[in-house]
């Protein structure tokens, strides 16, 4: 007998992310450190084909008592690669029997629900972040969904992020409303605060002490409208002429973005950052934290941007609409439309004291209703009921 008989066993959950960077690797990261290791047993199939970076977490992970396993995944549909994957999947699945398969995002969700389906119907709880379908319109919109639909009766419970995720797959996705449960996101709201900190933070960055500073953290992405970001950016500093901005991120989009920006004479008011392990110092260098995303699930960033006590000025788009209270934290614009960005960003920056008030009331939002305690206890209780539902062996 051990000293643990009259415990309950942990319930091995098995994690499953191809797109390991940007908000669903602090999804996965989130989950991975705020889980109970009483209550659960955790494995991480990974793959750092698309962010080799990810290995630096690996060590504090296993000492966390985390199984980190890499399998690679393709981002794009690749018959060759997601055959390879989903072989390899099975067969690790089988070996390790976890009572919760849980994927994330598009890739790791349709290859891993095939797999999970084929080692003896595990339950798989899916987070889609976004849909595949959601970029596109015509012929690839109806295909990513119809992909989509095919793989709906493989999931046990889907877990979206906002209420208008769920509006979304109520109208795409009918058969998937009834397994959905919408978990928002989260932020460390102690990582993530007020420092005090302003001129050290501009200094390090080598930005001016008294200029009107804007910035946002995002990939170089249609999805992310950063060609809306930068036209609106133009407009603002033509008529703001102190303003600079700091833009962190990286992406397929983001030579040419520089470009447009060089031909608009914008460079040297702009600094260009391809990533940061500090977004927190960032955020302190900040007068205004700015999101123009055509589509999102819940971003992240805009969670520790408020948490850190900016006013944000977003897109009206799910996601970003049930964070940003009109007026009251910030300020909410149509997307694609650079107009409307820019005379958010040049109305924000010109009164200070309301700029103020926006940041410390989204704060106090942040804390209360996205802390990272009430994100893992969710999250906790949906694992626990999965993992209590009897399946087929």
């Amino acid at each position: 007998m051990t000293g643990n008989s009259g415990q309950r066993p942990r319930i091995h959950v098995v994690e499953i992310l191809e797109a390991a960077d940007g908000g669903t690797w602090t999804h996965l990261m989130q989950l991975l450190q705020g889980l109970d290791p009483a209550r659960f047993k955790l494995t991480a199939i990974l793959s750092a084909r698309r962010n080799p970076a990810i290995r630096d977490e690996y060590a504090a992970l296993r000492q966390r008592g985390v199984n980190i396993i890499e399998v690679p995944m393709a981002r794009v549909i690749s018959p060759r690669h997601d055959s390879m994957a989903l072989y390899y999947l099975t067969r690790l699945l089988c070996e390790l029997r976890p009572q919760v398969v849980h994927t994330h995002a598009s890739k790791a969700g349709y290859v891993g629900r095939f797999a999970a389906r084929a080692a003896r119907g595990i339950p798989v709880i899916h987070t889609p972040h976004t849909f595949a379908f959601q970029g596109y319109r015509g012929s690839r919109r109806w295909f990513y969904r119809m992909l989509e639909r095919r793989v709906a009766p493989f999931i046990a419970r889907l877990v979206l992020l906002s209420e208008g995720q769920r509006l979304l797959v109520e109208r795409e996705l009918p058969a998937l409303a009834g397994r959905a449960v919408v978990i928002e996101n989260a932020v460390d709201g102690e990582r993530f605060r007020p420092r005090g900190e302003r001129l050290e933070a501009r200094a390090a960055l080598g930005l001016p002490q008294d200029a009107p500073v804007v910035g946002t953290i995002t990939r170089f992405a249609p999805q992310k409208g950063c060609d809306v970001l930068l036209e609106a950016l133009a407009r603002v500093m033509r008529q703001v002429g102190a303003c600079r901005a700091v833009i962190v991120g990286d992406g397929p989009l983001r030579g040419e973005m520089m470009r447009w920006a060089a031909r608009e004479g914008m460079m040297d008011k702009i600094l260009w950052l391809s990533h940061t392990d500090r977004p927190e110092e960032v955020y302190e260098a900040l007068d205004l934290f700015v999101l123009s995303s055509r589509y999102e699930g819940m971003p992240c960033t805009l969670l520790e941007a408020m948490a850190s006590g900016l006013p944000a000025l977003a897109t009206r788009i799910s996601g970003c609409e049930e964070v940003v209270q009109e007026g009251a934290t910030g300020r909410l614009v149509p997307p694609d439309d650079p107009t409307a960005l820019a005379e958010g960003m040049i109305s924000l920056l010109s009164d200070a004291p309301s700029a103020r008030r926006m940041g410390e009331a989204g704060r106090c939002l942040a804390l209360e209703r996205f802390a990272l305690s009430r994100f893992i206890e969710r999250t906790s209780a949906l694992y626990e009921a999965e993992a209590e539902r009897p399946r087929a062996e």
